[in-house]
């Protein structure tokens, strides 16, 4: 049921409607929508997941070891290696929500990266976005973050999905970030 009449009406859907029915009275002179979807996973990915596209999400050390572990002040580097399984798929969104007690150094996001470059990039507080085409070959993305508070957390996962081919979508699997104090 709609929640308001007008021109601009809303309505909001259950979580689990796979199907919504839309009318207009006769003589109207169309019929436009969106949809909006916003909030977290209820269960969010416990491993990888590659359909149509791969995500790899790795923390490095200052000498580019993998690690799980910084102390206030660090900086670590993230490398994101995103590749298509066999063809190239463009308009893809990749979001790299960040673990709590890390904050990205805005100056390491690059718009360019080898021949692969972003369409728009969105630096925002809690995530990096970046919005491309993908084939293949691996497109390595590296960038600095910053611990800012001790304690132990969980590394959500990064994803990518194709925005207009729902069916095309790829996660890294979570991990797990340590900080201790300065």
């Amino acid at each position: 049921q709609p929640a308001a009449s007008g021109p601009f009406v809303r309505a909001s859907v259950p979580v689990g409607v796979d199907r919504l029915r839309m009318e207009m009275p006769s003589g109207g002179g169309g019929l436009y929508y969106t949809a909006s979807e916003s909030g977290f996973d209820v269960e969010p990915p416990s491993r990888a997941l590659a359909d149509g596209i791969e995500v790899d999400r790795v923390y490095l050390d200052a000498d580019g070891e993998p690690t799980d572990e910084a102390r206030v002040g660090d900086e670590l580097a993230v490398r994101l290696r995103i590749r298509t399984q066999g063809r190239r798929i463009s308009n893809v969104a990749v979001t790299d929500l960040l673990p709590g007690g890390f904050e990205i150094v805005t100056e390491s996001v690059r718009a360019r990266y080898g021949p692969w470059s972003a369409d728009y990039r969105d630096v925002r507080e809690d995530r990096l976005v970046l919005y491309g085409s993908f084939d293949e070959r691996v497109t390595e993305i590296l960038y600095r973050v910053k611990a800012t508070n001790p304690g132990e957390y969980t590394a959500p996962a990064a994803h990518a999905a194709a925005m207009y081919h729902r069916g095309i979508r790829g996660n890294s699997a979570p991990g797990k970030l340590i900080v201790t104090g300065a």
